[in-house]
């Protein structure tokens, strides 16, 4: 029995290790070179979005990645997208489960709902269950900026600042990035790494470029030529490996710049 606590005690501290990096996510142009920083652009520019970097068109209607933890399935990480005339709705759930002699142990779920105007969040809220320990982040418009609260107090961001729910490829020009997790915005650096072979759920293979998050984030994340969210990797506070293998990304889909 001990051997099964210990199991909890882990997984646990690997899901609260990783949830900055399970709620981040941006919007896609060419990968040859990351866009320029979004903090550069003012009013309607900041959130001016191209046909080619409309999510629908990269990803469909819905986004879902298996989450795994040393390669075993532990979860799933979903991201719906709705039309509300010009403004784009997002739902996003990630949910992971611990299951001991047949019965939950432990649950994490994280859920939000956002609404955005072209490239730019207009308000978000987002919760939280750790295991019955509940918290809520809520992202609201304030003058030419957002004004984000959460467990931490409130903080004020830039108007087109993004948050961690990484969808967007536009965020790898970004130098800050809205934490749904603790309501924090965290100063990041978004380093381009090496394209790469990517697996997806199905045993199909994909190029994909990485990019590497430091500072105040830990986390990798890939993307397709397109701009297309297709891998997500983060460590956990126990040493363990989390990972997001592509179920549904939009890889079907006719390419955005035809």
């Amino acid at each position: 029995m001990q051997r099964w606590r210990d199991e909890i005690r882990m997984t646990r501290g690997a899901i609260k290790g990783g949830a900055a990096g399970a709620a981040f996510i941006g919007l896609a142009v060419t990968l040859a070179a990351p866009p320029a920083a979004a903090t550069t652009l003012t009013g309607s520019q900041a959130c001016a979005v191209t046909p080619a970097a409309d999510p629908q068109r990269l990803y469909g209607d819905q986004i879902r990645f298996d989450v795994r933890r040393n390669g075993d399935l532990v979860g799933s990480h979903t991201v719906s997208f709705t039309r509300d005339g010009d403004r784009l709705q997002t739902s996003t759930r990630f949910e992971v489960a611990v299951d001991v002699l047949f019965i939950t142990a432990y649950r994490y779920v994280y859920a939000s709902e956002a609404t955005w105007s072209g490239a730019c969040l207009e308000a978000l809220t987002a919760t939280t269950d750790d295991n019955g320990k509940e918290s809520a982040v809520r992202v609201s418009r304030s003058g030419q900026g957002l004004l984000v609260s959460g467990p931490q107090g409130t903080a004020s961001a830039a108007r087109a600042t993004l948050p961690t729910e990484h969808w967007a490829y536009a965020v790898v020009g970004d130098d800050a990035v809205i934490n749904t997790i603790t309501g924090r915005v965290n100063r990041v650096d978004i380093s381009p790494a090496a394209s790469e072979t990517v697996t997806l759920a199905d045993g199909r293979a994909v190029t994909a470029r990485r990019y590497v998050y430091s500072g105040e984030l830990d986390n990798e994340v890939w993307y397709d030529a397109e701009g297309r969210w297709v891998k997500m990797r983060f460590p956990a506070k126990d040493g363990s490996s989390i990972e997001y293998v592509c179920v549904t990304c939009g890889i079907d889909r006719v390419s955005s710049r035809s």
